[in-house]
């Protein structure tokens, strides 16, 4: 007899012992609590739950009925009758750590993650060695962002449970997303030893890898998570991105390619390959993968900037309007499209459209230096100088190294007659490393002479 059948059978000799005992005496709680325990590991909740109403009904005050119901309702996913149940079974033990450890799960369940903290830590209080409610609580910590508190938590978890290979992996993924990648390899390597057949660690250490820069580590990594899986369209895209990265285009795009086979509308590996091809200066695939990100998703932003952005590059200046202006249509706070619309602006003539942009780009954040810096260029070409030292010496308050600035707020005082600012200014973007400062000083010392 195999173990299923087995305890199949001492759950059936369990309900029957029971069932004969209620017959004898149907006030007996315990054969209800049995049973209804039996019932419970039988999956027949709704049986446990007569079971252990019927025991209530008989003793008002049995903690552990009311806290056996809230199991079956939790398991039935009625999270609020399993809430009110676990509450009433703590209200009558209050010292019964379980009971608040099952109302955290089940507060988690709806969201509530206050209360359900709450009550693993009071579970924790009253038995500190209780692992999974560390790492419950670290979860729900995770959903409230506080990433530092969930590595605390699952650290705390590994001292009590250090054979639990899924913890180090909780551990490392959590590290990964705190940045602190060399933590999270750590982890990962502890799961590969114990499992070396584990590709999602595989896959983890793999982002880890590259995320510090050791992108022949993390292809390895995801080498060996493809070896092992290879009809996962997420291993290929990030081998894809190491690739990229590391600056093997061709390998990457085929990796993109790849994904996509596997995932046709796997909108992030379409704008992968978009830039891979980019980057090897293959501007019209690179838009035509970008469009099939708008196919995809016709409000996605980036696809629609970075198509902005590469038709510029390809010099098709109205074709990078069109689409920069699509790109603020849907999110008007976007600061790149705007800093290139407006620079589009600039470049053609446009200055009330480009002051427009780069005012839009301020308002949004008076501390955007290229914003500043950009709208006091505009303000010079149409010849208000006061507006364009005021912008140009804000932009250098924000950027100080920023020798571009100096060097235009040098022309701006040149061309009003300030020749000891414009001296000033100019020496300290050559000081800054700006080369074309060399030539606007000597103009200006010849001028002076």
């Amino acid at each position: 007899m195999n173990n299923t059948a087995n305890q199949n059978y001492e759950l059936e000799k369990a309900i029957i012992s029971a069932t004969e005992a209620i017959k004898k005496n149907p006030e007996d709680i315990s054969a209800y609590l049995n049973r209804a325990v039996a019932y419970i590991q039988k999956n027949d909740y709704d049986q446990a739950i007569q079971d252990l109403s019927k025991a209530i009904e008989l003793d008002p005050e049995n903690a552990d009925a009311y806290l056996n119901r809230g199991i079956a309702y939790y398991t039935k996913v009625d999270y609020d009758h399993a809430i009110q149940d676990y509450s009433k079974s703590i209200e009558l033990d209050p010292q019964n750590a379980d009971a608040y450890f099952l109302r955290g799960l089940a507060y988690s369940k709806i969201d509530d993650y206050d209360h359900a903290i709450k009550d693993y830590s009071k579970s924790i209080e009253l038995n500190p060695q209780n692992a999974d409610a560390y790492l419950n609580r670290g979860i729900d910590y995770g959903e409230q962002g506080d990433l530092n508190q969930v590595v605390q938590d699952y650290t705390k978890a590994i001292e009590l449970k250090s054979d639990d290979i899924d913890l180090y992996l909780k551990r490392g993924s959590t590290y990964n997303e705190l940045e602190n990648y060399f933590e999270a390899i750590k982890d990962f390597t502890k799961v590969i030893e114990s499992n070396p057949d584990h590709i999602i660690a595989y896959n983890e250490r793999g982002t880890a890898y590259a995320n510090i820069g050791e992108y022949d580590k993390a292809i390895k990594d995801y080498t060996i998570a493809i070896t092992n899986y290879s009809d996962n369209p997420v291993f290929y895209f990030n081998r894809g991105v190491a690739y990229s990265d590391n600056g093997n285009f061709d390998k990457a795009i085929k990796d993109f390619a790849t994904a996509i086979k596997i995932k046709s509308d796997f909108i992030e590996a379409y704008s992968g390959s978009g830039e891979a091809y980019f980057s090897k200066g293959d501007t019209k695939r690179a838009i035509k993968d970008y469009k099939k990100v708008i196919d995809l998703d016709p409000e996605n932003t980036h696809a629609y900037f970075r198509i902005g952005t590469m038709y510029f590059c390809e010099g098709k200046i109205n074709k990078s309007e069109d689409a920069l202006t699509k790109t603020l249509e849907l999110n008007p706070e976007h600061a790149s499209a705007l800093l290139n619309r407006g620079a589009i602006y600039l470049s053609i003539g446009k200055h009330d459209k480009a002051l427009k942009d780069f005012s839009q780009m301020i308002r949004i954040d008076p501390n955007d230096e290229m914003g500043h810096f950009n709208r006091g260029v505009t303000y010079h070409c149409i010849g208000k100088y006061d507006e364009a030292i005021s912008d140009l010496t804000k932009a250098i308050e924000l950027y100080p190294e920023d020798s571009a600035a100096f060097c235009n707020r040098g022309l701006v005082y040149s061309d009003i007659g300030d020749i000891q600012h414009a001296r000033l200014d100019f020496q300290k973007a050559i000081e800054l490393g700006d080369e074309e400062a060399k030539e606007y000083l000597e103009k200006l010392d010849n001028m002076s002479q």
